[in-house]
């Protein structure tokens, strides 16, 4: 059966980045000649020219195809190398936005490192949209998130629910309000944070029931700088969650309004890939989510 060892699929690899043989031998270290010599022992093992040198390389079809399936597996092994040290020493790594992360996580991981002495737990910061991401490709164990997004692959388990509320300026004409229903703020222009970003969706549907245009001028990354935003400036009023709007409401000069309306029940998630390298500290963390979060009935 015809293999090609590391160096080769390096060499490979190295050529299609850099298209240049002396660019090459930097990246890998060795001479220009030397990464040629390789590619000629490559191309003779195989039967295919992967590049032309005449000039500039240009790599042939069959060394783009070759190539790509070279960087497939080079990341294939990256992740069985990460996945084996993991196995040698207890990680967890998790992603939220950072007032999940504080809200949620911190009595839980307390107990994760209580039942497991030599577990190290990497706390990351993440939009729904990377935490979806970095799941999937195996690069965090598991994340929070607001909202299904109906991807496949993707195993989510329910811990807890939190409300959709407006955040304002006190200043805001809409302050004289404890709880409305969104319609009636839906005309003020609005700060928006991806955190939330699965509820834009909800937002522009009603909007476009009413016949209403949607004034949203401002995206912004966190909860954090979402708050800042409304109690710094008069730019707009923020769609944020309750939790998140009553830990910065300690600091900032913020109004709270809550929201009536039925979409504004969020469900929370804790995700996980749903098959493939779950580990079992991953599993005894969602346990403990649920246990912790969710309401005795």
């Amino acid at each position: 059966m015809l293999q090609l060892d590391s160096k080769e699929i390096e060499t490979i690899i190295a050529l299609s980045r850099e298209l240049s043989l002396t660019a090459a031998g930097q990246r890998l270290g060795i001479s220009r000649s030397a990464v040629s010599q390789r590619l000629d022992k490559i191309e003779h093992k195989i039967g295919y020219t992967i590049a032309t040198r005449k000039g500039h390389l240009i790599l042939t079809n069959e060394g783009r195809e070759i190539a790509a399936h070279c960087i497939t597996m080079q990341h294939a092994l990256t992740s069985l190398h990460a996945k084996l040290e993991q196995l040698r020493e207890p990680r967890l790594d998790i992603m939220a936005d950072e007032v999940l992360l504080k809200r949620d996580l911190t009595l839980v991981s307390q107990q994760m490192l209580i039942n497991n002495p030599s577990l190290k737990i990497r706390l990351r910061r993440g939009t729904f949209s990377e935490i979806i991401r970095n799941v999937m490709d195996g690069t965090i164990d598991a994340g929070l998130i607001a909202g299904d997004p109906h991807v496949p692959g993707l195993r989510l388990v329910p811990y807890r629910i939190e409300r959709v509320c407006l955040m304002m300026s006190c200043s805001h004409p809409l302050t004289n309000r404890r709880e409305l229903p969104f319609s009636d703020a839906i005309r003020w222009p609005m700060i928006h944070s991806e955190t939330l970003e699965h509820i834009i969706p909800i937002i522009d549907d009603i909007a476009n029931k009413m016949g209403v245009k949607l004034s949203q001028p401002l995206i912004c990354p966190s909860f954090d700088v979402q708050t800042y935003y409304v109690a710094k400036t008069d730019i707009g009023i923020a769609p944020t969650l309750e939790s998140a709007a009553q830990v910065y409401q300690a600091n900032h000069s913020i109004h709270i309004a809550h929201l009536s309306d039925e979409w504004a029940r969020n469900q929370l998630y804790i995700c996980e890939r749903e098959i493939g390298g779950n580990s079992a500290v991953a599993t005894e963390l969602i346990q403990l989510m649920v246990a912790r979060h969710t309401p005795i009935r």
